[in-house]
């Protein structure tokens, strides 16, 4: 217990796993928090002043589930093993303790076994180096602070703030990033890369503690000392790691930037120890190299996670047509990160083009695909020195099949970034051919289990091999013999960890035993016993098993050391191998569903021709429904232009990479239907006409386009957005303190504050949470701003037909419905969108779709025709139709109440007072 309170000082603010023969012990509090997350039994173990000890534990082979529930509970654990067996510590003397020591600190951001990890999904350690304004007026973070009504540049800080940066990398990929950012645009980057965990300084969060969008991150901080996030320190770590004199190799890097790179190198040398983590050289990113989206956007798109929190239903699952792992993290990683370069946007375009144009081409590539294993992971595994065999072997499967794809793509007219892959593959024949000769077919998960190593690949290694199968079948041959010679039909030679080899009969042939065997257990039905002859025979297989694993040790820290050593030039292949996963399943996607190839422009145009919805077409796929098509053009875009590249099926002749590889210029698209252009679309319509469901439509053609993927659409043109924002439907977030009307207007509040003429706004239910007045007044004064001064794209619902929509920018348009042939009530929504303004809500129709009792109904109807004659609630046809509201109209509205707050008893003289009696009297009678 003493040396387990040096650790447990050493590491108090973690679980300790005290390593305790084939079990992970945990004591006191610990063992108590640990066995209600756990689910395991808690006892005791000792005393400690006079007060039981708590314990528990878990077998060591199973520690990773027990590890899994503890770090989704938010908890940070540390493995304490033993260094060295129980006889090495006697030779030490008689009452020394095994020598154990902490040899990793295992924490949400720092997991790398392949059982606690989901395959297709990053998982990301951050560090945010956060400087306050130096002008001490707060943090600087208010989404509804004052700001001015043309929001600058998301790089470019306000006056007197200054740079604060990012850096993140993954662990078991060795990816590592790092981006400078303002104040305003970190939001939208913690959305985007979310991290598991998130370094910061305590200053940085105490002032970030109160606000809003912070509340998300609060149980992923871990507090680290400010000294860590130094930006000298991490210049020098930098460059000890990396084993250079200078980093402008790497980049030009800020001092922000250093810091939070540094604080980030100092975390990961101290939960993994002594083991040196392969890390990528860290890439600097430019904050506009993506589509900035925040976290209410990627919520209400579902982009990769439902409101549910799952994975089915979302943009992502509708697209993945990805193979291995690897791909499914770089498609992720794509649909997450949307490009604004153009040139980047088109080469994968091209790629997909040319994988779609072939399907035999196609087919060849994903076949060899299936055969690639998560090859990075394998790589940081072994580099972190909790690899094995196994880890080996994937990567000499992968390496192989990096070959074969690389003949695949020796194919004539290839696009750039395809050529920019196949370069990758190549390079990797000698050591693709070491691993598959020095391993066997079936390899175990850990070295220490032994046969891997093929027996032809060492003489000696054969040697010990065949001496210690040879001995074991000596061993088969003596219980055959023994069995004839003491007429013991159930002897049996067996073996266990602690007596070695042993005799077993059972105990009803107790007497049949002869003198020369040994007596070593005795069981409740069974007897144990040793000979002279087979602890000889025993000790030769032993010795040469015990020989036999220390060489396969030998070859395997020898694979490690080649396979480290061309660390980087694999790393590469696996990320092309990954790469090309995921352009040949956009491919895979853009042929099943007949998506086109859209037109990218630098400037702000948007039109879609019979556009779709992704996901909620593949639904209605799933039940054999039909989606309906909707056009939505925001400028002349298609009118103007004629479009390069795909339109509809991969036909010969269509697209920028057909045959021969010549770009090729289609004719002039044919005009739209004639509905108009208008960078604002005010949609009107009754509830479940298909506004949302079109809102939501445009948003996800602009992420797709952007990432480089075809649409669902006849045809389309996008302009290249800079922000995208959606803020549809809302709730409350009691947590915060937040109604929902609170929540709808921090959201509106973010999205008018730092939109630009270049962003992309969807907005939904603008004002529903107040009064009637109150909600018009804000969505109008939202939909004017959006107009006259942030000239952006733009689409919302819910606002009256008396909007102001003959501004020259905008558009009103309507969703459609007929009714019912056979019930004259019942209303068809159509689903279409059409030209002009909404005559009705139609919410009672709705309210009978959804099964409304019929004396509600019709109560509603009547109701309804009172309230349209335009009577006020306050009046007396309506107070007497609705005595509910009778009394709770307000004092200070009535004529009664207004004339008593204009009378001062003081000055009356007391004919006054009688004739204000008379003049009450006859008021209240009214």
């Amino acid at each position: 217990m003493q040396q387990y309170f040096r650790h447990k000082d050493a590491y108090g603010d973690c679980l300790l796993f005290y390593r305790m023969g084939d079990f992970y012990e945990l004591f006191f509090d610990d063992a108590v928090k640990a066995a209600g997350i756990l689910d395991i039994a808690l006892t005791k173990r000792g005393k400690h002043a006079d007060q039981d000890i708590p314990m528990c534990g878990v077998p060591v082979h199973a520690a990773e589930l027990y590890l899994q529930k503890l770090i989704a509970s938010g908890l940070n654990v540390a493995i304490c093993e033993q260094m060295e067996t129980p006889e090495e510590a006697k030779k030490r003397g008689a009452k020394e303790v095994v020598r154990r020591d902490v040899v990793r600190i295992v924490t949400p951001g720092t997991v790398t076994e392949e059982a606690l990890l989901a395959p297709g999904q990053a998982l990301y350690l951050a560090a945010l180096h956060y400087t306050p304004s130096p002008s001490g007026g707060g943090s600087g973070w208010g989404l509804a602070e004052a700001r001015p009504s043309q929001a600058p540049h998301p790089a470019s800080p306000r006056r007197g703030e200054e740079k604060s940066a990012l850096a993140w990398l993954e662990l078991s990929t060795g990816e590592f990033v790092t981006s400078e950012t303002s104040l305003a645009s970190l939001p939208a980057l913690l959305a985007r890369v979310a991290p598991r965990e998130l370094l910061l300084t305590q200053g940085a969060y105490e002032k970030l503690h109160a606000e809003p969008w912070f509340a998300e991150w609060r149980t992923r901080a871990t507090i680290r000392a400010d000294a860590l996030f130094d930006h000298r320190k991490g210049e020098r770590v930098l460059r000890a790691h990396f084993c250079v004199d200078d980093l402008a190799a790497f980049g030009a890097f800020t001092g922000p930037e250093l810091s939070a790179m540094g604080a980030l190198m100092d975390y990961v040398q101290l939960t993994q120890m002594e083991a040196a983590a392969r890390l990528d050289p860290p890439k600097k990113e430019s904050p506009e190299s993506h589509l900035q989206m925040d976290a209410a956007t990627r919520r209400n798109l579902e982009l990769t996670q439902t409101l549910s929190g799952e994975r089915k239903g979302t943009l992502l699952s509708t697209l993945d047509r990805t193979l291995t792992a690897a791909g499914g993290r770089t498609l992720a990683a794509w649909l997450s990160a949307p490009l604004r370069r153009r040139d980047i946007i088109a080469a994968r375009q091209d790629a997909v083009a040319y994988a779609r144009a072939d399907a035999s081409w196609r087919t060849k590539i994903r076949d060899a695909l299936a055969k690639v294993p998560d090859m990075e992971r394998a790589l940081g595994r072994l580099s972190l020195g909790r690899g094995g065999p196994r880890d080996l072997q994937m990567l000499g499967t992968g390496l192989a099949q990096s070959i074969a794809l690389s003949d695949l793509l020796r194919a004539p007219a290839l696009p750039s970034l395809l050529m920019e892959v196949r370069d990758a593959l190549t390079g990797h024949h000698e050591l693709a051919d070491t691993l598959e000769r020095a391993l066997m077919n079936e390899v175990p998960l850990k070295a220490a289990d032994g046969n891997f190593v093929a027996s032809d690949w060492r003489a000696d290694l054969a040697e010990y091999r065949t001496l210690r199968d040879e001995s074991k079948r000596v061993l088969t041959l003596m219980e055959a013999r023994l069995k004839k010679e003491t007429d013991i039909g159930s002897l049996k030679i067996k073996h266990n960890n602690v007596l070695g080899y042993f005799i077993e009969i059972t105990q009803i042939h107790e007497k049949k035993v002869p003198p020369t065997f040994i007596h070593r257990q005795g069981l409740a039905g069974s007897l144990r016993y040793s000979t002279p002859e087979l602890n000889d025979i025993a000790r030769k297989i032993e010795e040469a098993a015990d020989r036999a694993l220390k060489l396969e040790l030998e070859v395997f820290g020898e694979l490690v050391a080649q396979v480290l050593k061309q660390g980087g030039p694999i790393v590469a292949t696996a990320r092309a191998l990954a790469s090309l996963d995921a352009l040949a399943a956009l491919a895979e996607r853009a042929e099943e569903g007949g998506w086109v190839r859209p037109q990218i422009a630098e400037d702000g145009g948007f039109a879609v021709e019979q556009g779709r919805h992704p996901v909620v077409e593949a639904a209605l796929r799933r039940t054999h429904g039909e989606f309906i098509v909707n056009d939505c053009v925001m400028d002349e875009f298609l009118k103007t232009s004629p479009l390069r590249g795909e339109v509809g099926a991969n036909a010969p002749g269509e697209g920028d990479s057909a045959g021969d590889n010549t770009p090729r210029r289609l004719t002039p698209t044919p005009t739209l239907p004639p509905q108009g252009g208008g960078r604002l679309w005010l949609l009107t319509g009754p509830n479940m006409g298909g506004k949302s469901t079109f809102l939501r439509q445009q948003a996800m053609l602009v992420i797709l386009a952007q990432m480089g993927s075809c649409v669902p659409a006849k045809r389309a043109g996008i302009g290249l957005v800079d922000k995208l924002f959606c803020r549809v439907g809302a709730a409350d977030d009691l947590a915060r303190g937040q109604s929902t009307f609170m929540v709808e207007m921090v959201e509106t509040a973010s999205i008018l504050n730092q939109a630009t003429p270049a962003s992309f706004v969807i907005l939904d239910e603008i004002g529903r949470g107040t009064a009637t007045y109150d909600g018009v007044s804000i969505a109008w004064a939202v939909a004017e701003h959006l107009h006259n001064v942030t000239q952006c794209r733009a689409s919302s619902p819910r606002i009256t037909t008396s909007s102001p929509s003959s501004r020259r920018r905008c558009r009103t348009s309507r969703t459609t419905r007929r009714r019912s042939r056979n019930t004259v009530d019942k209303l068809i929504f159509m689903h279409t969108i059409a030209p002009g303004k909404a005559d009705k809500s139609y919410g009672i129709h709705v309210a009978a779709l959804a099964g409304m009792p019929k004396p509600v109904l019709a109560r509603s109807r009547a109701l309804l025709k009172l309230l349209e004659s335009g009577h006020s609630i306050t009046e007396k046809p309506l107070r007497e139709e609705l005595p509910l509201f009778a009394h709770a109209t307000p004092p200070a509205e009535s004529k009664l109440a207004e004339r008593l707050a204009n009378v001062e008893p003081d000055k009356m003289t007391p004919m006054e007072g009688l004739q204000l009696v008379a003049e009450l009297k006859k008021l209240a009678e009214e």
